[in-house]
């Protein structure tokens, strides 16, 4: 039962991570619940009719069958050190990257006379980027140390030591500092 995902939502790991729970997370782990599941998303579609000065806006739910983000990138983006640290220790992926497109558009659309903000998740994001694009170093730097792979670029394109520079994530940045050092270090070693 601890690894059924209902239609509508993720799993109740999922759900803990995103609500920061620690005691349910724990509990989750311990009966054995996937680590690296992927929650079911619904994404939102607006569709815009003007009239005169009102701009009326319909919604309409369409469901994405499992699309979405691990438990990791939920604790990573809301900052649930840890939580982060509990998932890793239970073996959850640094490299999963989520699979719904970022759609950020601040458009004409009005509801109610009040400007409309759609916002998806974005496509390719593992947990280092939705923490470091969060802001939560710590998490960040505690995903750094449990082996997020580093050699790769992120999703926009930038090292992940210039996304944790462009975040101000100073955490982030010591443990990638540190990881090049001690990788430098070992191949030194092998050389002698």
């Amino acid at each position: 039962i601890v690894r059924a995902t209902p239609q509508d939502f993720g799993t109740a790991l999922s759900i803990a991570c995103l609500c920061g729970c620690r005691s349910a997370v724990v509990a989750l782990l311990e009966a054995g619940a996937n680590v690296d599941s992927e929650d079911m998303v619904r994404a939102w579609s607006c569709l815009a009719s003007s009239q005169g000065y009102t701009t009326v806006c319909f919604l309409m739910l369409l469901h994405v069958p499992q699309a979405g983000k691990t438990p990791l990138m939920h604790a990573a983006e809301k900052g649930w050190q840890q939580i982060a640290q509990y998932l890793l220790a239970g073996g959850a992926s640094t490299t999963a990257v989520s699979t719904v497109r970022t759609l950020r558009v601040a458009c004409t659309v009005h509801i109610f006379d009040a400007p409309c903000l759609l916002e998806l998740m974005a496509v390719g994001q593992n947990a280092l980027e939705w923490a470091l694009q969060s802001g939560n170093d710590k998490t960040a730097a505690v995903i750094v140390h449990h082996g997020a792979e580093l050699t790769s670029l992120s999703r926009l394109r930038v090292p992940w030591l210039h996304l944790a520079a462009m975040n101000g994530c100073a955490d982030t940045l010591a443990a990638i500092v540190a990881r090049y050092v001690s990788q430098a270090g070992r191949m030194v070693h092998a050389l002698q």
